[in-house]
C-alpha cells in the first residue's frame, strides 16, 4: 500500500491502495462475481446465526459462556436508530474488507446513535511521517470531485463524547501493512479473475467455434467460374469488371459457412457444395471439406478443472471450510456430516474475533449509555 499523502478536496489523505480505490475495486469483484458474492453471504450468515442479543459473560465449572439477557431500556435505545440496519452492513463490509467505519453522534452526556459509513467513502487523514492519524476524511473517493470532503476527529476511547461526531475505524492488524488492511480475498483476486475468465472463454468457445473443425480446400476453377460470371454481368450493366468484386464475393461466401457451422445453435447443421466440371482436365471438381482433429474436450475440461480449483481457493482465502460452500474437493456436494463438522470448527474458533471488531463501537456505546447493565451485544449462534 502507497504511504505517500495525496491532496483531495483540499485535504492530505493516506491513499487506500495504489489507485486510492481499493475498497471500491474489492467491492466490484464481490458484486461481479457470483462465486465471491455467495460465499460471502454464506459467511454472513453464519456469523449473524440467530442475530444480535444482549448477553453477560458467566463462569461456571471453569468455563466461560454468555448468558443471553433481555433489557428493555438498552433494546429501546437500539431500535430508536434501526440498530440491526447498521449492523447488517458494518459486518459485511468487515467480512469483504477487514475494516469498518462508525461515526458516533453524541447528544449531552450519552450516544444518540451510530451511523454506518462505507470504506469506499472514509479516508485516514494525512498527520505527518510516523505520526498516527486522529482524523477521517468522509467524501467520495471514487469520482474526485472538487468539494463535498468532510473532516471528523478519529474517536479518543478516553473521551469519547469530546465531540459531537467522531469517527471509529476499526481494522485487523496485518503485519507488513500500513494504515489499511487488506481484503481477505486479496491474495485470491488472480483465482478469482481466472475463474471470471474461464466462464467467458467457454462462452465465447460456444458461441464463435466451428464444431467439429474442418479444412476447406477450394479449386481455382470455383472462383474462375465466379470472376467470368461477374464480368459478364458487369459487362451486360455497362461498367467496369475489378477483382475486389470477386473478393467481396469470396469474402460472404466464406462468412456465410462460418456462420451456418459455428455456434451451439448450428450443431448438426451440414455445408452443401456446387461441383463444377472443369473442360480443361475433364475433371469435375468441388469444394473438399477434411474433418481436423480437435481437442475441444482435453480444452473445456481443462477450463472447468480451473473453475473448479477457484472455488476453493477463494473459499480458503475467505475463511471458509470448503464444506461450508457446499462443495467438496473431489467434485459433488459435501455431506451433511462434513458441514456440521466444518461448521462447529467455525463457531469455535473463527468468530470471535471478527464479532469484537464488529460490535465494538455498539459496545462502547452502551457502556458509555448504560454504565450499570454490564451487557454486551453479540451473535447468538446457540444451535446453529
Amino acid at each position: 500500500m502507497d504511504r505517500q499523502p495525496v491532496q483531495i478536496g483540499g485535504y492530505l489523505i493516506l491513499p487506500w491502495g495504489d489507485d486510492n480505490c481499493y475498497p471500491n475495486r474489492i467491492m466490484q469483484v464481490c458484486i461481479s462475481n457470483g462465486l465471491v458474492s455467495q460465499i460471502m453471504n454464506k459467511h454472513f450468515e453464519l456469523l449473524w446465526g440467530k442475530g444480535p442479543q444482549l448477553y453477560k459473560t458467566e463462569f461456571a465449572s471453569g468455563r466461560r459462556y454468555k448468558q443471553w439477557i433481555s433489557n428493555k431500556e438498552v433494546e429501546s435505545w437500539l431500535e430508536s436508530w434501526i440498530y440491526k440496519d447498521y449492523l447488517e452492513k458494518i459486518t459485511v463490509e468487515y467480512l469483504l474488507l477487514n475494516a469498518c467505519v462508525t461515526k458516533f453522534h453524541v447528544i449531552g452526556s450519552a450516544v444518540e446513535k451510530l451511523e454506518f459509513i462505507s470504506c469506499d467513502g472514509a479516508r485516514l487523514q494525512w498527520a505527518g511521517l510516523n505520526i498516527p492519524a486522529t482524523s477521517m476524511i468522509i467524501g467520495d473517493f471514487v469520482n474526485y470531485t472538487i468539494s463535498g470532503y468532510d473532516r471528523f476527529a478519529i474517536m479518543d476511547p478516553e473521551n469519547p463524547l469530546a465531540q459531537k461526531e467522531s469517527i471509529c475505524f476499526e481494522a485487523l492488524y496485518q503485519a507488513g501493512v500500513e494504515f489499511y488492511p487488506r481484503s481477505p480475498i486479496h491474495s485470491s483476486l488472480p483465482w478469482i479473475h481466472a475463474g471470471a475468465k474461464t466462464a467467458r472463454q467457454i462462452n465465447a468457445f460456444n458461441g464463435n467455434s466451428i464444431s467439429p473443425k474442418y479444412h476447406f480446400e477450394v479449386p481455382d476453377t470455383y472462383w474462375e467460374n465466379y470472376r467470368i460470371k461477374l464480368k459478364s454481368e458487369c459487362h451486360a450493366k455497362g461498367i467496369s469488371f475489378n477483382e475486389n468484386m470477386l473478393k467481396a464475393v469470396m469474402d460472404e461466401t466464406f462468412e456465410e459457412v462460418s456462420n451456418a457451422l459455428s455456434g451451439i445453435h448450428n450443431v448438426g447443421k451440414f455445408l452443401v457444395t456446387d461441383i463444377i466440371y472443369d473442360e480443361r482436365s475433364g475433371k469435375y471438381q468441388g469444394w473438399t471439406v477434411t474433418l481436423l482433429e480437435t481437442k475441444n474436450g482435453d480444452y473445456l475440461n481443462a477450463q472447468l478443472k480451473i473453475a473448479h480449483e477457484t472455488q476453493f481457493n477463494v473459499a480458503s482465502g475467505m475463511g471458509m471450510h470448503p464444506a461450508l460452500t457446499g462443495m467438496r474437493k473431489s467434485g459433488g456436494l459435501s455431506t451433511g456430516s462434513e458441514f456440521l463438522y466444518a461448521a462447529e470448527i467455525y463457531k469455535q474458533v473463527q468468530v470471535e474475533f471478527a464479532e469484537r471488531k464488529i460490535m465494538k463501537s455498539i459496545n462502547a456505546a452502551i457502556a458509555i449509555n448504560f454504565k450499570d447493565i454490564k451487557a454486551k451485544l453479540g451473535f447468538n449462534r446457540d444451535n446453529i
